[in-house]
């Protein structure tokens, strides 16, 4: 089953709930269920592929439109990051090596103060 399938019977059923509750005041009633029944056939064999397919060509549409749009909205901090990208790569690789060089120094300081423990 497809999710616009469930999706359908969900909202269907929310639909059949609250109609029921208002009009026949919670009653249910056997016309009522032979008439969903023979509507949830119908649905089946006559409708589920066109809503399938109408539902999934929705979805992808609006898909492809979110995602122009964030093209469209992202395209200035693109270009900005595009212009950056190698001076912003130059300091990375600065902070790289200054990462590097406290590292050892940590260790270093490390071991002493092990060494001086050991001592005592």
């Amino acid at each position: 089953m497809a999710a616009e399938d469930l999706l359908f019977w969900l909202l269907g059923a929310l639909w059949m709930f609250g109609f029921m509750h208002r009009f026949n005041e919670g009653v249910i009633r056997g016309f009522i269920i032979l008439g969903a029944a023979a509507g949830m056939f119908l649905y089946a064999f006559l409708l589920s592929r066109w809503v399938v397919c109408g539902g999934t060509a929705v979805l992808s549409f609006l898909c492809r439109v979110i995602r122009r749009v964030i093209l469209v909205v992202t395209a200035p901090l693109r270009f900005l990051f595009r212009l950056w990208g190698s001076r912003m790569s130059i300091a990375a690789h600065g902070a790289k090596k200054s990462a590097g060089y406290l590292k050892k120094r940590l260790k270093k300081t490390g071991k002493a103060v092990r060494i001086g423990l050991r001592k005592f």
